[in-house]
């Protein structure tokens, strides 16, 4: 009689030693599936896949390196879109002095053919270039952008100039001729028509030239901002290959983790179950013995 519980007991033993084995078992495979639960959870409150340097540290190092090509890119970007502002600011004024000096081109070729003209007539000419340098001057000192002056070098002492030279008269004498500019065509129409053609010219050839430059600028930035904006891309999309998450993935492996979860937390409570019948059992075998 006492064989057979003595049996029963070591039976029971064993039994309880192997249910307390599945029970820390099904434990350990209950943390792995909470774990993994609040991963999927954090991956997709936050779309990505790096959240921390744990999560990936050789993809943490990659991603790191290629955002600060990123940067880079983006800080040129940025220095070309002020660049550009700068440029159509500049293009804008420089185009409103290059209309003012075909205007003025006209007066000066209609002051030199003086033929008829009265005196009344080429005054008022030189009223209109007086008017119009003065315009000149007044945009040249008063454009800006940001603060800088737009047009350092396009007033009417410097557009124009023509270098000091000499000139020789017919008793054989020479003199010294000073350097002249855009600033003194009102006087040259009517004392030397042919120089002030030639200042004018000059000016406007010059001004054209910016003008020309300009442009180029800007369509080199153009051309360079495009293929800027290609490797930006490029690289953003490198770094979310690396970084972000797939949410398809992620949601997958979210919906199996919590089945798991459920149906292991389901074996815990039968084996916890199993484990007290078996105690109830020894219970009365104990009080044999």
């Amino acid at each position: 009689m006492q064989s057979g519980c003595s049996d029963s007991q070591g039976m029971g033993v064993g039994g309880l030693s192997h249910l307390g084995f599945l029970q820390g078992f099904g434990l350990s495979q209950l943390q792995s599936h909470q774990q993994t639960i609040e991963r999927s959870l954090e991956r997709l409150s936050t779309g990505k896949r790096i959240n921390r340097a744990s999560d990936d540290p050789s993809g943490l190092i990659a991603t790191d390196s290629l955002k600060v090509q990123r940067y880079t890119l983006e800080k040129r970007l940025e220095g070309f879109e002020r660049e550009t502002g700068w440029l159509g600011a500049r293009e804008g004024a420089v185009s409103v002095i290059d209309d003012m000096l075909t205007e003025l081109q006209g007066f000066v070729v209609q002051a030199s053919n003086d033929a008829g003209m009265t005196d009344a007539e080429r005054d008022g000419i030189v009223e209109e270039v007086k008017s119009i340098l003065l315009g000149i001057d007044h945009i040249a000192n008063s454009s800006s952008f940001g603060g800088e002056r737009l047009l350092s070098g396009f007033n009417t002492n410097e557009l124009g100039i023509q270098p000091v030279g000499s000139e020789q008269h017919k008793d054989g004498t020479t003199t010294e001729t000073p350097q002249r500019s855009l600033a003194d065509l009102a006087r040259l129409i009517v004392d030397d028509p042919e120089l002030a053609q030639k200042i004018a010219k000059e000016a406007k050839s010059a001004v054209t030239g910016q003008r020309a430059a300009i442009g180029n600028r800007m369509k080199s930035i153009e051309s360079q901002k495009k293929a800027l904006a290609v490797e930006f891309e490029e690289l953003s999309g490198a770094i979310s290959m690396i970084e972000d998450a797939d949410i398809a993935k992620e949601t997958a492996e979210l919906i199996r983790s919590q089945i798991l979860e459920q149906a292991t937390m389901a074996a815990i409570q039968i084996g916890r179950e199993q484990a007290a019948h078996v105690l109830d059992l020894l219970t009365p075998a104990s009080k044999l013995i």
